[in-house]
């Protein structure tokens, strides 16, 4: 008389086959996970830049963070902004990584430096997130 089932061995192999692919993947995931939440530094830092060209439509110099945006979180909350200068014809917008994303190391913070009709955007330490 044949048994139906699965032996213990078979099991066991098909759980090892599943840890060692969880083990693989999920520094993959994670990641993946922080490159995406990029896009909020960005997304953040460009509508930062807007305001503070709306404040200054109407002011002589360009604005402080509390001029121009409600608190100092991103949109989505995945970095901390600042406004570190700003004068008459400058000023710089920073996004600094906080809470989770802090662990991507590798692009822990955003700067636009506008100054006399000329941009610059940056990234640190690595200095090509911006096209990432």
């Amino acid at each position: 008389m044949k048994c139906k089932g699965f032996s213990m061995i078979e099991i066991l192999i098909v759980l090892v086959i599943i840890f060692i692919l969880a083990a693989v993947l999920t520094p993959a995931y994670q990641s993946y996970i922080l490159r995406g939440n990029r896009s909020d530094a960005i997304k953040s830092l460009l509508l930062l830049q807007i305001a503070q060209e709306k404040y200054r439509l109407n002011n002589t110099t360009y604005g402080t963070l509390g001029n121009v945006w409600s608190g100092s979180a991103s949109v989505d909350g995945y970095y901390t902004l600042s406004v570190p200068s700003n004068g008459n014809t400058n000023y710089t917008l920073t996004a600094t990584a906080q809470g989770s994303q802090a662990a991507d190391t590798n692009c822990a913070s955003f700067t636009i430096t506008f100054a006399n009709g000329t941009q610059t955007n940056s990234s640190s330490p690595n200095t090509d997130c911006w096209s990432q």
